[in-house]
């Protein structure tokens, strides 16, 4: 390789990953785009102006949401890319425009997909496939197509959901589930989860910066959770408990620790910008959030069957 090319690749690998919407790439983990998807099938979605376009106004509105719909649109584009031989999702979205195929057959034709032949083992639950419908009417509304209200609840019968009671976990719950934690990380996770009564995806989108460790009653500890970041859109604050504050402490310590890295001694820069829950790279980058609680969520889900409680409901 000649010099001109290995500077241009360490210049790009020391390039920091912004947590910002990118249309295109799949944020699924590597398990998931084998089982499910395959290369062809995720080119196949990438190609799409239509869905490109749609995803970036959203983002421009709310950027959760906008990565929501991604996930969301990435399965009306698997069925048409199984059940229509490959076809473009553009050029099936403009048979649709033209009337060449009918909509709400098409959609009821899709939700029988989903509950049926998506995959033989990763099933979607009803209110997954609902959600799932209810975004691809937006977005073929949104494209140009056609579609009456009155007739798609006549035509398209969408599961219906049930709920049933849930429990929160008890004390003896969380001690259990915070000692089977064999990586310090999913530790801290559980237990500023526990403290703050956040979502997962909020928790993995606090930095450095959004945490105040303070010195007792003067400065007590708080997490900022930004509106940007939250379901709702609005921005809150969290008092944090003394047993997560110790444990924050000692995962930052860890975090930062100097250590050996690539074959040299290297003391790690904190940054304000740094996601809470990433780990440190030599390069300086962050994760992207939804990487970041990929991540952790497959963590927690090993320590769940680990200690037989990956079954609860």
């Amino acid at each position: 390789m000649m010099a001109s090319e290995q500077g241009q690749k360490k210049k790009k690998q020391q390039l920091p990953q912004e947590d910002g919407f990118k249309p295109s790439p799949f944020d699924f983990g590597p398990s998931l785009q084998k089982k499910l998807y395959g290369a062809e099938a995720i080119a196949h979605y990438r190609r799409s102006k239509l869905v490109s376009k749609f995803l970036e106004r959203w983002a421009a509105r709310r950027l959760g949401t906008a990565r929501t719909y991604r996930t969301r649109l990435a399965n009306l584009s698997l069925y048409v890319h199984r059940e229509y031989d490959k076809m473009e999702l553009d050029a099936y979205v403009e048979l649709l425009k033209e009337g060449k195929l009918d909509v709400y057959e098409e959609l009821a034709n899709l939700l029988v997909w989903l509950q049926i032949k998506r995959h033989e083992t990763m099933k979607m639950a009803p209110s997954t496939v609902g959600l799932t419908i209810v975004t691809a009417k937006k977005f073929l509304r949104a494209s140009g197509v056609k579609i009456e209200r009155d007739e798609f609840m006549d035509r398209v019968p969408l599961p219906k959901r049930y709920t049933t009671e849930k429990a929160a976990l008890t004390k003896a719950d969380v001690a259990a589930i915070l000692n089977a934690c064999r990586d310090i990380r999913l530790k801290t996770v559980v237990l500023f989860l526990a403290s703050t009564g956040a979502r997962a995806t909020e928790s993995m989108s606090v930095r450095i910066k959004d945490l105040k460790i303070g010195d007792g009653m003067e400065q007590p500890a708080i997490a900022t959770f930004r509106p940007e970041t939250t379901k709702t859109g609005e921005g809150r604050t969290v008092p944090l408990t003394t047993e997560c504050v110790a444990q924050l402490q000692l995962w930052l310590k860890t975090k930062y620790r100097p250590h050996y890295s690539a074959g040299k001694f290297v003391t790690p820069e904190i940054k304000e910008a740094d996601l809470l829950f990433a780990k440190w790279h030599p390069d300086g980058s962050n994760p992207g959030v939804p990487m970041l609680y990929d991540t952790v969520r497959h963590d927690f889900n090993d320590t769940l069957e680990m200690i037989g409680k990956d079954r609860w409901e």
